[in-house]
């Protein structure tokens, strides 16, 4: 935890926290969503994607898919 990748993850979380409240401020997220359950949720999908594409060896470009996983949501 006294590393400087890990000190950059929580400036990550903190950031995509930040994202949420300015989303609910401008009108584009519910004003009653609950940033912290959504940071979790926004990391634990790009954790089952980056997962995901390991276990089946680097085959497809992550990109695209995240792309067009992004495009039809």
């Amino acid at each position: 935890m006294n590393t400087p990748v890990y000190a950059n993850v929580r400036k990550l979380y903190a950031h995509l926290v930040d994202i949420f409240e300015e989303g609910k401020k401008t009108g584009e997220m519910k004003p009653d969503l609950n940033s912290y359950a959504a940071r979790d949720i926004f990391v634990g999908t790009m954790d089952h994607v980056v997962t995901r594409w390991l276990l089946k060896d680097m085959s497809y470009s992550l990109f695209e898919t995240l792309n067009r996983f992004l495009i039809s949501w």
